[in-house]
C-alpha cells in the first residue's frame, strides 16, 4: 500500500488531539485521485466518511490490514507521539506547560502505562523544581532514544529498563 506512513501519522496525531479525523478522509481522497490504490473499498469508503465514528473504524480497518502487528496498538502510536511531542518540544514549539499536559493526557488515555510514569512525573515536577529539570532531560532523552528505535511494542519491552527510569529520579538521586 502507497502512503501507509501518511494515514498512520495522520492517525497518531488524530487520536491524540494533535490532528482531526477528517485529515483520513483527506488523506483517502487524495489516494484515490491518483488511482494507487487499485479500487480498496476500505479506502472509498473512507473518502466518502464525514462522521467521526466511521473515520475512526476505516481508518483502524485500513491500517490493521497493511500496518505489521506490532505497530498497530495504542502503545506502540503513543510512543512514536512521544518522540514527535519530543521534537516539538525542543524546536521550542510547545513549552514544558503543554508538553506535561499532553504527556499526562497520554498516560491516562493509555491506562497508565508503566514507561510513562517516570517521564509524565518529572515533567509536571519540572515545571516548578529546579532539581527535577535534569533529571526530567534524562527520561525524556531515555523514552524517545527508545521509542526512535523500536518497530513494535514488544521490542520497546524487551529494551526498555525500570532501573533506568527510576535512576532518573531526582528524589532517589538527593538521597
Amino acid at each position: 500500500m502507497n502512503k501507509i506512513d501518511e494515514l498512520h501519522d495522520t492517525y497518531i496525531k488524530a487520536k491524540f488531539s494533535l490532528g482531526e479525523w477528517h485529515d483520513c478522509v483527506d488523506w483517502a481522497v487524495q489516494r484515490l485521485m491518483i488511482n494507487e490504490e487499485q479500487g480498496n473499498e476500505s479506502i472509498i469508503l473512507l473518502a466518502s466518511s464525514n462522521e467521526e465514528g466511521e473515520i475512526k473504524q476505516l481508518t483502524t480497518e485500513i491500517l490493521e490490514t497493511f500496518i505489521a502487528p506490532g505497530k498497530r496498538g495504542d502503545e506502540y502510536w503513543a510512543g512514536k507521539y512521544v518522540v514527535f511531542l519530543h521534537d516539538l518540544f525542543y524546536s521550542s514549539e510547545i513549552d514544558i506547560f503543554e508538553l506535561e499536559k499532553r504527556l499526562w493526557k497520554l498516560y491516562y488515555k493509555l491506562d497508565h502505562p508503566y514507561w510513562l510514569v517516570m517521564l509524565s512525573r518529572n515533567c509536571e515536577y519540572a515545571t516548578d523544581v529546579q532539581a527535577f529539570e535534569k533529571p526530567f532531560q534524562d527520561e525524556f532523552e531515555y523514552i524517545v532514544s527508545l521509542w526512535k528505535n523500536c518497530n513494535s511494542i514488544t521490542e520497546f519491552n524487551e529494551l526498555y529498563d525500570s532501573n533506568i527510569s527510576n535512576s532518573h529520579d531526582a528524589i532517589s538521586a538527593n538521597k
